[in-house]
């Protein structure tokens, strides 16, 4: 049928399968290749390098049934932190050789994509140009080059073997049962991988609505496949939240409660608030996915100022854009399937990811963007197909093997190769930030830590500076700010700093600690006394307060 479709069109056919996956999976490894070099970076050391899980083959017990990361943040993703330690038993802790598996699953994503558009019986030749655009794009550099960036690798490997699975399963009356329980197993090791994978039945439905398939074309058919979906993804979601609740004591998130404002203010906003801004971001990726500006691994407070008030219609414009092109896109469907699905695809893979139903770790970021950025590819792609069948010249290119996105693919290759750069070590990243993000206070902060760390405290204090001008109400970085005046004998000002950091931690017992020891050590005994017995009567069972007012009241 797609076939049929292109020789209406006056376009050559599509090449071989084989020509287009060896050309595919050069497009998504090649333009990866130079950061593999890259140092451990960010979260990369924490969940990779220092997870002492990852040491031995005798903790996968313990792998199998804790949390993604040791500081109870309600995450669960065994599957993906199991394959860092095959990799750590393999070949020890090579950055280079765990970043290689990164672009090689994108590898996987990109061919996978591309044989569920076939699937689905779209066009070959625009699938073939989406697949071509989503392995180049630049906006994937976070999920490929971060290390950490193999949760969103995984998850979307998994979805689209699933998808995939499944429309076999529709298909073959004599292995249904085989290719569903195939389908069933592959998004039960999404969810294992990444929780945003909870998505997949929601996007197999839309699928449904798009489909092709001339083997049972009669709407009872499509409505078994879409109870199947119903039915089967409730209750591996059902089996998938149960284990959380046994394992870590929390369904969504655990005990931990919300982000704070400074990684997402839209957490502490009411929930319809929360989810228009939800809305309106989801422009924002879409642009940073095909016009990749001032692309950057943070984008908290105040890279981008939520919006807060219900009366501000701005907040409602997103929202009902959405709407009102879902609307036209899905009247669509049958005159332009491509076109229209891309453009519902993006927002319905965003659905667990933007803030919609419940806040999640970050306001925004550029890793979520991977799976959903498929859409975005086929909409690019099926409207260059268009332009290239009203344009007769155009219509009768040779060049068979090019794929119509050749310009853009062209364009974004420097762009990602550029990218994987920034990712080189920490200090190159956090930069890398703060030149593209000026307002994000956490792009400064992390700048100081980093200089901090390495014993610039004069290079330090300046980006921790403007870190707490931007978020005054941002704690972590006034502690580090105090230690910092501190360590340069700025007595008054670290004591100032270190007082803002309490007011803004008050069940924080080392800082409440630091701020009594540092008075005693200026000579502020009275106020030192105060504080100790504040923690003494806060934090009863801490037995450094009692030692230290010992210590204050016996003297010198």
């Amino acid at each position: 049928m797609a076939r049929k479709r292109v020789a209406e069109a006056g376009l050559p056919p599509p090449p071989s399968r084989t020509r287009t996956r060896i050309l595919l999976f050069l497009l998504a490894v090649l333009p990866f290749l130079n950061g593999l070099p890259n140092d451990f970076t960010y979260d990369d050391l924490r969940v990779v390098r220092d997870d002492a899980r990852l040491e031995s083959p005798a903790r996968v017990a313990e792998i199998l049934s804790s949390e993604y990361l040791s500081d109870s943040t309600g995450l669960y993703r065994p599957v993906t932190v199991l394959s860092y330690a095959v990799q750590r038993w393999v070949q020890g802790p090579s950055a280079s050789g765990l970043r290689l598996v990164n672009v090689l699953l994108h590898a996987a994503v990109t061919l996978l994509l591309l044989e569920w558009l076939l699937a689905l019986g779209l066009d070959g030749r625009v699938s073939m140009a989406a697949a071509g655009l989503f392995a180049v794009l630049p906006i994937h550099v976070e999920a490929v080059t971060s290390i950490v960036g193999r949760a969103e690798l995984l998850a979307a490997a998994f979805s689209l073997g699933a998808a995939l699975a499944f429309l076999r399963a529709s298909r073959e009356r004599e292995s249904r049962w085989r290719w569903g329980a195939a389908s069933a197993a592959a998004f039960a090791l999404a969810l294992l991988s990444k929780e945003s994978a909870a998505v997949l039945p929601a996007l197999l439905l839309l699928a449904e609505a798009f489909r092709r398939d001339p083997e049972s074309p009669s709407p009872l058919a499509a409505w078994k496949r879409a109870a199947a979906l119903a039915g089967g993804g409730a209750a591996i979601l059902g089996a998938f939240l149960g284990l959380r609740l046994l394992l870590l004591g929390s369904v969504i998130r655990a005990t931990t409660g919300l982000p704070s404002e400074a990684i997402n203010p839209l957490a502490s906003l009411p929930p319809l608030v929360r989810a228009l801004n939800g809305a309106n971001l989801l422009w924002l990726y879409a642009a940073k996915s095909l016009v990749p500006v001032n692309l950057s691994a943070d984008y908290s407070a105040w890279a981008i100022r939520p919006l807060t008030g219900l009366a501000d219609a701005r907040l409602w414009l997103g929202a009902a854009t959405w709407t009102a092109c879902g609307a036209i896109a899905f009247r669509l469907r049958r005159r332009w399937p491509e076109a229209s699905f891309g453009f519902l695809f993006f927002p319905a893979a965003f659905l667990v990811t933007a803030n919609l139903a419940f806040p999640v770790g970050t306001v925004f970021a550029e890793r979520l963007t991977y799976l959903p950025s498929a859409g975005v590819a086929l909409l690019a792609s099926a409207i260059l197909a268009s332009v290239v069948r009203r344009v007769p010249r155009l219509a009768t290119l040779t060049f068979r093997e090019a794929s119509l996105a050749a310009v853009l693919v062209v364009a974004y290759l420097p762009v990602t190769v550029l990218r994987n750069r920034d990712w080189r070590d920490d200090r190159t990243l956090y930069a890398s930030i703060v030149a593209a993000q000026p307002e994000s206070a956490r792009g400064h902060y992390l700048l100081g830590v980093d200089s901090y760390r390495r014993g610039d405290l004069v290079g330090a204090e300046a980006p921790l500076r403007r870190a707490v001008e931007i978020h005054p109400r941002y704690p972590h970085a006034w502690n580090v700010l105090a230690e910092v005046l501190w360590r340069q004998r700025k007595w008054s000002e670290a004591l100032a700093a270190q007082r803002v950091t309490v007011e803004l931690l008050p069940d924080s017992i080392d800082a409440l600690f630091h701020l009594a020891l540092w008075n005693a050590q200026v000579g502020r005994t009275d106020e030192a006394r105060r504080l100790l017995l504040q923690g003494r009567e806060r934090f009863p069972k801490e037995e450094a307060f009692v030692m230290a007012l010992r210590e204050l009241d016996a003297g010198p």
